[in-house]
C-alpha cells in the first residue's frame, strides 16, 4: 500500500507541471486566437471601407464629368446664345426643356438645366421658369468661378432647396463672356445605385455653416458640426443609429452601429472643403 501511494503521489508532481504547461498553452491560443480574430475583422472592415469609399468616388467623379462635358456642349448652342443675349426667356426654356428631357430619359434620373446672366442672376431654370431673376451672387460660388475664370467646372453644390452635382461652362457670344448655364442632378441615383450595386443603405448629412445658404437643414437632426437632411432613398434605421452611435463622425473611416458597418465619405465642394459627409450602412448580416 505504501508503495501505491507513493506511485501515485510521484504520478501527481509529474503530472502538474504537465496540467499548468497545457493550461498555460491553451490560454495563449485564445489570446492569439482571440487577437488574429480581431485583425481579421479590423481587415475586413477596412477592405469595406475602402471598396464602399472608392465606388462612391468613381460615381460621383463620372457624374461630374458628364455633367460638365454636356455643360459645354449645351453652352454652345447659338440659338440659346441669341435667346440670352437678347433676353428671349421662352425661347430659352423651349430649347432647354428639349435637352433636359433627353439628358433625363438618357441619364435615368431627373436633370435640371439653369441659366444664368452676366451678372450672376438667374435668367431660366427649366423646371420653375416663372422663378427668374434673383441674385446668385451670395451664395452660388461656383458661379461666381466660372464667370472669374470663364472657363467650366464641375463640383457638388448646396442649393437654396437641393443637393446637387453641378456642371458649369461659361456662354461666350463672339468672344465676349455673357452668361453661364449649369446641368445638375440630386444624388438619387447614386444613393439607389449603392443599394444594389454593393449593398449599402445611405444617409447624407450637411455642414452646419450651410444653414444660411438652405433650408434642408431647418428642424433637421442634429449631428455634431453637421445635420442629417432627408433626401429620397434615405434609410432611417440607418440614420437613427448613426445619430446615437458614440463615434467620430467627421472624418473619413467607418465605425459599427447595432445593425451596420457604417462607411463615412467625405462630400466636397469646389474648392476641396468638406460640405457634408455620405455615410454608407452596410448591414452586418452580409460582412
Amino acid at each position: 500500500p505504501m508503495a501505491a501511494v507513493r506511485k501515485m503521489s510521484i504520478a501527481k508532481k509529474t503530472l502538474f507541471p504537465v496540467f499548468i504547461v497545457i493550461a498555460a498553452t491553451i490560454f495563449l491560443y485564445s489570446i492569439y486566437t482571440f487577437t488574429q480574430i480581431k485583425d481579421i475583422e479590423k481587415s475586413v472592415y477596412n477592405q469595406h471601407a475602402e471598396t464602399g469609399s472608392s465606388y462612391i468616388d468613381e460615381s460621383f467623379h463620372a457624374t461630374l464629368e458628364v455633367l460638365k462635358t454636356n455643360a459645354v456642349s449645351i453652352a454652345q448652342i447659338t440659338t440659346l446664345q441669341d435667346a440670352l443675349s437678347l433676353d428671349l426667356k421662352d425661347q430659352a426654356l423651349e430649347i432647354l426643356t428639349v435637352v433636359s428631357k433627353s439628358l433625363s430619359d438618357i441619364l435615368e434620373t431627373p436633370v435640371r438645366i439653369h441659366v444664368h446672366t452676366a451678372d450672376v442672376k438667374s435668367f431660366v431654370r427649366v423646371w420653375k421658369p416663372e422663378k427668374n431673376g434673383d441674385d446668385l451672387k451670395s451664395f452660388r460660388h461656383t458661379i461666381n468661378e466660372v464667370k472669374k475664370t470663364n472657363a467650366p467646372l464641375a463640383a457638388f453644390e448646396v442649393g437654396r432647396a437641393a443637393i446637387t452635382l453641378r456642371g458649369l461652362a461659361p456662354i461666350d457670344q463672339f468672344g465676349m463672356y455673357i452668361g453661364s448655364l449649369e446641368v445638375m442632378v440630386g444624388l438619387d441615383k447614386i444613393i439607389e445605385h449603392a443599394k444594389t450595386d454593393i449593398n449599402s443603405e445611405s444617409v447624407f448629412a450637411l455642414d452646419k455653416s450651410m444653414e444660411s445658404i438652405t433650408e434642408l437643414l431647418k428642424d433637421a437632426p442634429d449631428l455634431g458640426q453637421m445635420k442629417i437632411v432627408k433626401t429620397k432613398g434615405m434609410n432611417q434605421q440607418l440614420a437613427d443609429q448613426i445619430l446615437q452611435a458614440d463615434a467620430d463622425k467627421t472624418t473619413p473611416g467607418y465605425f459599427i452601429t447595432k445593425d451596420f458597418l457604417v462607411i463615412k465619405y467625405p462630400v466636397k465642394d469646389y474648392q476641396g472643403k468638406t460640405a457634408g459627409m455620405l455615410f454608407l450602412g452596410k448591414p452586418m448580416t452580409i460582412v
